[in-house]
């Protein structure tokens, strides 16, 4: 958390690779005030307090084998026909939808914010219209609003107001930061 540029003071961070975590972290004192009891929901996991230093708390989600997911569909789905930066310049020329193909990206099971180590990966709407990039982007998508959700949820715990929550611009870190498309979906 603190190496991906979050702060020593607290933050929130997304850590990307062979799957995603979403973090956030915040002074202990400031959780304490806002809770007279224990908080623990579903959607998320923890709160920590104590992690990862003594004066903060951190609650975390997290999102099963999404850059494997990826690396998966360019390698075995798409047999290397196009590199991961080709799949996503082609993706990119799409409009956001993917012409109405949506992806589940569980392909390893669903950690939040539903934990289903059942769950599966599926594309629904497929059309001999979707050609490669489409899936590509319906993927790239399904991440993007999984992202999306569990850090809604992770500002939830955090605000304990389920009205509407501004996610500020995240620190990211790892894999995914060489994607332009990916950052920008």
């Amino acid at each position: 958390l603190i190496g991906c540029g979050a702060g020593v003071d607290g933050g929130a961070a997304l850590i990307t690779g062979s799957s995603h975590l979403q973090l956030v972290c915040v002074p202990t004192e400031s959780i304490q005030e806002k809770k007279k009891s224990p908080f623990q929901t579903k959607p998320i996991w923890g709160p920590y307090p104590g992690a990862p230093l003594s004066y903060l708390t951190m609650a975390e989600a997290g999102q099963s084998s999404t850059g494997s997911a990826l690396r998966f569909t360019a390698d075995i789905l798409f047999a290397g026909h196009e590199s991961m930066a080709e799949l996503d310049q082609q993706a990119s020329l799409l409009p956001p939808g993917s012409d109405g193909l949506r992806a589940r990206i569980s392909f390893q099971g669903s950690r939040t914010p539903i934990c289903d180590p059942y769950a599966r990966a599926e594309l629904s709407s497929l059309s001999l219209a979707h050609r490669r990039p489409h899936i590509w982007r319906a993927l790239i998508e399904a991440i993007a609003l999984g992202t999306r959700d569990n850090m809604r949820n992770l500002f939830h715990w955090l605000s304990q107001d389920k009205s509407a929550v501004n996610i500020p611009p995240l620190p990211v870190c790892g894999g995914a930061t060489r994607s332009k498309f990916f950052l920008q979906t």
